[in-house]
């Protein structure tokens, strides 16, 4: 940030060669909906009722590159081949 305010670097990545490369399928297809709802009532000078309701519908994915993640933060098990143990991956 106190170099280049610009630069995101999310979706960078290294490859064999050493060269810096970037994730070309980073998408986000994620839409919410947001529904309020909101009355208010006044009976008279001593009874006022206020109700209030909200209700929020998610749908939809994204697709973002992820290097060295660990497993665990995707509530996935280690994975063991052979004798190796497999605890982080690229995602």
């Amino acid at each position: 940030m106190k170099t280049n305010r610009r630069y995101n670097g999310i979706g960078a990545y290294t490859d064999a060669n050493g060269q810096q490369k970037y994730y070309d399928n980073e998408t986000d297809n994620y839409q919410q909906d947001y529904y309020p709802n909101a009355h208010l009532a006044c009976y008279n000078s001593n009874l006022n009722l206020n109700l209030s309701t909200f209700y929020t519908v998610g749908k939809g994915y994204y697709e973002q590159y992820r290097k060295t993640y660990n497993l665990v933060n995707y509530q996935l098990d280690s994975i063991m081949i052979g004798r190796d143990t497999i605890t982080t991956s690229d995602y």
